[in-house]
C-alpha cells in the first residue's frame, strides 16, 4: 500500500473512533466491508457482517456516554499489497457534559483494504486492559468504572477539594500564577529553574528550582526523578522504569529508585481504597 494511503488509514482509524465515541456510528459503518468482522469488549460483541455491526450500533450508541480520546497513539504494523493493519492505544474520557466521570485505556486493531481506490475496513478489534471497563449485567454498554478509573476519580476529587494554591512566578512574562493542586500535571527541571505543566493551557517557565516546586506543591506530588515532580493523581501506570501519566507522557524512574517510587505510589493508592471503604 502506498505511503499516502497508509497515512489515510491511520487518520481514518482515529476519526472512526472519535466519531463513534461521540455517538456517530455512520462514519465507521460507511467504511466497513460487507463481510467485516468486529470484535468489541462486551462478550456478545463478536459481530460477523455489516448487518450485525449495524444492529449492534443501533442498540448500543443511544445509551453510550459521549467521550473524547486522549493520548492517542497509532502505528502501522503490517503493509502487504493492498492491505494494512493499524494498531493503537488511547484514553477514553467522558465529556464534561456527561453526569459522571470515566477514564480508561483502550487498545484497537483495524485492518484496512484498498478496493477500487477506496479504503474499507475488513476487521476491527477493540479491547480494554483487564478490569478497566465493566458492563452492567445484561447490557453491552459500559455502566461501571473499573478499578483504575475509580481510583482516578477519587484522586481527582480529593485534589479538587484542596483549597491550597501553589504560587508560580513566570520568569519570562513577569506574571504570577496561583494553581490549585488539581490544575498541575507535573514539573520538569530546566537548569536552575523548572517548567510547570498545567493539565490545560501552556507550560509556565517558573522562577523556582524543581526542589522549591516540590516543597511548594507538597502532599500529592512525587519526585519520581531528580528532574521530575509529578502529580500522583495523574499517574495512570508504573512500569520498569517509568511512570505513565494520563496524557500518555512517560516520565523516567531511575532503576535504583524504582521500587521505592512504586511503593510510594501504591501507598498513595491504598489510602484512597481505605477512604472509599469507609464511605
Amino acid at each position: 500500500m502506498r505511503k499516502e494511503l497508509l497515512a489515510q488509514a491511520v487518520e481514518l482509524t482515529r476519526r472512526c473512533l472519535e466519531r463513534y465515541w461521540q455517538g456517530d456510528g455512520t462514519f465507521v459503518l460507511d467504511r466497513c466491508a460487507e463481510d467485516v468482522l468486529w470484535i468489541a469488549s462486551a462478550q456478545s460483541q463478536y459481530l460477523e457482517g455489516i448487518e450485525a455491526v449495524r444492529e449492534d450500533c443501533r442498540q448500543t450508541l443511544p445509551a453510550l456516554q459521549r467521550c473524547c480520546l486522549m493520548a492517542q497513539e497509532f502505528a502501522v504494523v503490517q503493509n502487504v499489497g493492498n492491505a494494512c493493519t493499524i494498531v493503537g492505544r488511547y484514553f477514553v474520557t467522558t465529556d464534561k457534559s456527561e453526569d459522571y466521570f470515566l477514564q480508561v485505556q483502550q487498545r484497537c486493531t483495524f485492518v484496512w483494504e484498498a478496493v477500487r481506490g477506496r479504503l474499507v475496513i475488513r476487521h476491527i478489534h477493540v479491547s480494554n486492559p483487564l478490569g478497566e471497563l465493566k458492563a452492567d449485567e445484561g447490557s453491552t454498554v459500559v455502566g461501571q468504572m473499573g478499578r483504575m478509573a475509580n481510583q482516578y476519580l477519587l484522586r481527582h476529587y480529593r485534589q479538587m477539594a484542596d483549597a491550597r494554591r501553589i504560587q508560580i512566578a513566570d520568569q519570562k512574562e513577569g506574571v504570577t500564577y496561583f494553581f490549585s493542586p488539581a490544575e498541575i500535571l507535573m514539573a520538569a527541571a530546566d537548569r536552575r529553574f523548572c517548567t510547570v505543566y498545567p493539565v490545560r493551557g501552556e507550560a509556565v517557565s517558573a522562577r523556582m528550582s524543581i526542589t522549591e516546586f516540590a516543597k511548594a506543591a507538597g502532599e500529592g506530588f512525587l519526585a519520581v526523578h531528580r528532574s521530575y515532580v509529578v502529580n500522583t493523581a495523574y499517574i495512570s501506570q508504573v512500569r520498569p522504569c517509568c511512570a505513565v501519566l494520563v496524557d500518555g507522557r512517560e516520565i523516567p524512574i531511575p532503576a535504583k529508585r524504582f521500587r521505592e517510587v512504586r511503593d510510594r505510589i501504591l501507598a498513595y493508592y491504598s489510602t484512597l481504597d481505605e477512604g472509599q471503604e469507609r464511605m
